[in-house]
């Protein structure tokens, strides 16, 4: 089978998958999916499809359509290995370009459809700690109210987006921040937390001799392990100073 990332809205599928819908003898997708690609559709076998786990049975000639782009949560996942994944944009790049991030220098997770919307908070906080921006595609567990609520509580400076409908007329961005979630109407959503460098930085440092002046008067009458004891501000140290020297690059 050959599976197409259809990309995040209309206008956004490339022309080697315009090509493969094109020659198809049967397409396969979910209701939005197929809409995106209607205008490139030429054959008579087209099937909306609900239940993606038993696409190895469909023929093998079959054009699967992935909204967005299959390998970032997509349908992507389903390819055996004689099959062929056709790139398509997805709402990640499509965020990035709208909000004029490096794609670079963002880490993606994903909370949808996790039963353990907590590894996805833990993820969440170990990026934000190492000062990553971050592209996050939310679960109605982990959403905006969250994610702002961790940020609130930690007193880390960010802007909060929310980006959703991204390629049609109804597209939305709204920003917010921990104080102000953002807010969203449409269940295609997803969140883009940009720190603010600046004040992140100001920040880490107060978090930083926070830290080491709490660890040295914990030392003070105990008999712990001062190399254990150096842990957590060494830790902190290191987050702080790698955040520095890509601050600096970012200014050569």
């Amino acid at each position: 089978m050959i599976i197409v990332g259809v990309g995040v809205g209309p206008g956004m599928l490339t022309q080697e998958g315009i090509e493969a819908i094109r020659s198809a003898p049967a397409v396969y997708g979910s209701g939005r999916a197929l809409e995106i690609a209607r205008p490139y559709i030429t054959t008579d076998k087209v099937e909306a499809l609900r239940d993606f786990k038993n696409l190895h049975l469909l023929p093998e000639k079959a054009v699967i359509l992935s909204t967005g782009d299959p390998m970032f949560s997509g349908l992507g996942k389903f390819a055996g290995e004689n099959d062929i994944v056709i790139p398509g944009i997805s709402s990640f790049q499509v965020t990035c370009a709208r909000l004029h991030q490096d794609l670079a220098a963002v880490s993606f997770i994903t909370a949808h459809g996790r039963k353990d919307p907590e590894k996805a908070e833990r993820e969440f906080l170990s990026d934000i700690e190492r000062g990553k921006n971050i592209f996050l595609l939310p679960d109605d567990a982990f959403g905006a109210k969250e994610v702002c609520a961790l940020l609130k509580e930690r007193s880390i400076p960010a802007d909060v987006y929310s980006v959703e409908e991204l390629g049609y007329p109804e597209e939305r961005i709204d920003k917010g921040n921990p104080d102000r979630p953002p807010e969203h109407i449409s269940d295609l959503y997803s969140l883009f937390i940009v720190l603010k460098q600046k004040e992140w930085w100001h920040f880490q440092k107060s978090a930083v001799f926070s830290c080491f002046f709490r660890t040295r008067n914990d030392r003070t009458g105990s008999t712990l392990n001062s190399r254990s004891d150096s842990r957590p501000v060494l830790r902190k140290m290191s987050f702080v100073i790698l955040f520095w020297l890509k601050s600096v690059f970012k200014l050569l």
